[in-house]
């Protein structure tokens, strides 16, 4: 590899055209001399130098070539890199190698697919979940595909949250939960914004456990 910034060559090889909710699967092939999409990094702690956040750009490009070179049954989609540097973040560059190919291969490899089929069958369980703590909301979502909760469930939230502190504490929650709960917390938290209870954390909170202990029961 080059002394410049180590980055990633994207081909497209199967799903090339956009989706209705503008996410684009790619197969990815890593060449040291290849442009990489892995640019914006908004998630930084506070007080990080310019310096350290050029530093830590080439840090992310790093840790997912090492990723996808390592596991090639692996593509990369768009939020992705939202999701790493998260780990990055939080273990360092060395230890997050292990931790993101071990998150990828396990929790959302289902997202890493040639297709959209594994997203959309993820995203599919959400109407049943909506049902469970809202069927008027749920009902007044019927007619549309759930891919309003894309975003935020593909990425584990990391793309809609940029406090590093708060995406931190919520990747705690998430990854020592079950793969859906990123479902249930997506549903729970539109039914409390709806309902003007957004600030009620406790509430919040109950909601989600009972969702989560009766799907168990179930």
């Amino acid at each position: 590899m080059s002394a410049g910034a180590p980055c990633l060559d994207i081909v497209t090889k199967t799903k090339s055209n956009w989706t209705s909710t503008g996410l684009l699967y790619t197969t990815l092939k890593v060449r040291s001399r290849a442009a990489t999409g892995t640019t914006h990094t908004a998630l930084t702690p506070e007080g990080e130098s310019e310096k350290r956040k050029d530093a830590r750009k080439h840090e992310l490009s790093n840790v997912i070539t090492a990723v996808l070179r390592r596991h090639p049954i692996l593509h990369y989609f768009q939020g992705y890199h939202d999701i790493v540097q998260v780990l990055l973040l939080v273990l360092g560059a060395h230890a997050a190698v292990p931790a993101v190919s071990r998150l990828s291969l396990l929790r959302i490899r289902d997202f890493m697919l040639p297709t959209m089929s594994g997203t959309e069958s993820h995203l599919h369980l959400l109407p049943a979940v909506l049902y469970a703590v809202d069927p008027v909301l749920c009902k007044h979502v019927s007619h549309t595909q759930p891919f309003f909760a894309l975003a935020a469930t593909l990425t584990l939230y990391a793309h809609d949250i940029e406090e590093y502190g708060d995406i931190a504490r919520l990747f705690d929650f998430l990854l020592a939960s079950e793969a859906a709960v990123s479902l249930y917390l997506f549903a729970v938290v539109r039914h409390a914004y709806i309902s003007k209870e957004a600030n009620n954390s406790l509430t919040m909170r109950h909601r989600l456990s009972c969702l989560v202990v009766t799907s168990c029961l179930r």
